[in-house]
């Protein structure tokens, strides 16, 4: 191998082990949101019955007309 192929290298293996560091701590935050998205909401979003898409907060769609508010 010449030089520039193994500066090349270093270079790739310098940009992998960034790469693996990011996703480690992008993982991690994500981790923890579900984590206390899992408490604020009562574990209600990993339970199959809890609609997805819906907060508890919204109103029923009795509630709504022609998509606004009464």
């Amino acid at each position: 191998m010449d030089a520039c192929l193994m500066t090349r290298m270093k270079e790739l293996d310098k940009e992998k082990k960034r790469l693996k560091k990011m996703y480690a701590e992008k993982s991690m935050q994500n981790d923890l949101l579900k984590e206390a998205l899992g408490k604020k909401w009562g574990g209600r979003l990993k339970d199959p019955r809890w609609p997805s898409g819906q907060c508890a907060t919204d109103p029923p769609a009795s509630h709504w007309h022609a998509g606004r508010f009464p």
